[in-house]
């Protein structure tokens, strides 16, 4: 799925090489309305079980896009939630 756009995996990191090894990679979804269409979730932000995996995906989200903007010559701006 990671070959669709759909999802991306991110590797662990860990001072210690072996415990990174042996930790599994994450998933976060590129399209948060087909992460909550998978887990069938659609409850209002602030009342959701969920909120912290939630802002963690879309803040990965949100630093994918600067930097991709960045490379592709545009100015980074840090934005801040």
């Amino acid at each position: 799925m990671e070959n669709t756009y759909l999802i991306s995996l991110v590797k662990p990191f860990h001072k210690n090489l072996i415990t990174e090894l042996k930790k599994t990679r994450k998933i976060y979804f590129n399209d948060l309305g087909l992460r909550n269409a998978a887990i069938n979730n659609f409850v209002q932000t602030g009342s959701r079980t969920d909120k912290g995996s939630l802002i963690e995906n879309f803040i990965l989200n949100e630093l994918k896009t600067s930097f991709e903007r960045a490379r592709a010559g545009g100015m980074l701006i840090a934005r801040l939630v």
